[in-house]
Formats: C-alpha cells, structure tokens, sequence
C-alpha cells in the first residue's frame, strides 16, 4: 500500500508518496540520487537501472524545486516528496 499527498504551502506545490516498507537504508538516504545508484541488491535485474529517482531529482531541479527522501516517523516505511514552487 503507498499513501499520495498534494499541499499547497508557502507558494509551494508539494506531492509526498509514501510506502509502508523497510524504509531507506541510511546508504539508500545518502546515495539514492544518484545516477544509476541500485540500493536493494535482490532488485538487480535488466529492468531496474537505478535512474528513477536520479531524474526525479533533476526534473525537480529544472523548476527550482527539490526531492526530498526519508523514512516515516510515524510507522515503517519511506517517504519521497518533490516540492515545487507555485510561481
């Protein structure tokens, strides 16, 4: 099950998805921006090429925006949220 969330704050457009997973490793935190970085080594198949959330990145730096990536304080699971300005 994952959880999507739209706010608008702050003159800022923000979309959270939310799983309820192991969470990120503090590796995965550190490194999961990275191009062609594959965290979870059991995903290492043709279809996987560790350049999703690289682009996500980008696509959010392109409108001056950001990805943010954590794990939930409120139960198990990551949280990848992109905020964009509104402007």
């Amino acid at each position: 099950m994952i959880d999507i969330a739209v706010k608008s704050r702050d003159e800022k457009i923000s979309i959270s998805i939310t799983d309820y997973g192991k969470g990120f490793s503090h590796e995965d935190l550190q490194k999961s921006k990275q191009q062609f970085y594959r965290g979870d080594k059991s995903r290492n198949s043709p279809n996987h090429f560790g350049i999703g959330l690289y682009i996500a990145d980008q696509v959010a730096k392109q409108h001056q925006g950001n990805l943010s990536l954590s794990n939930c304080t409120h139960h198990p699971g990551a949280e990848v949220e992109i905020s964009i300005p509104i402007n």
